[in-house]
């Protein structure tokens, strides 16, 4: 959607839309403190390693519609990025095992 609100220089349209990957913020959340999964850019400067809360800014701040399609992209593919860390992450295993649980499945401990 915000590729063709930026061919017809509907930029608040495009801004809107462009910043739906920045929802990935909730991604990082899950990654860096799944606690606060839902605290979107609040307290990022504690939470989250500072490269993170650097690409963040860098994203959120758009000069004109050119830019905010090449960051659209930038932000597409970081998300995938942080969905595969959160994957690959430590706690997949407990997730795992809990969806068995509710499953009926038996815990492995």
């Amino acid at each position: 959607m915000p590729q063709y609100a930026v061919g017809r220089d509907d930029v608040l349209s495009a801004l809107r839309g462009a910043l739906e990957p920045l929802d990935h913020v909730q991604a990082l959340r899950i990654l860096h403190d799944p606690t606060r999964h839902d605290f979107h850019t609040r307290y990022v400067h504690y939470e989250f390693p500072e490269e993170d809360v650097r690409r963040l800014a860098e994203l959120f701040f758009v000069a004109d519609a050119g830019e905010l399609a090449a960051k659209r992209e930038s932000a597409e593919r970081w998300f995938h990025e942080v969905l595969g860390a959160i994957n690959d992450g430590p706690f997949t295993d407990d997730i795992e095992r809990a969806a068995r649980r509710t499953k009926g499945g038996e815990d492995d401990g």
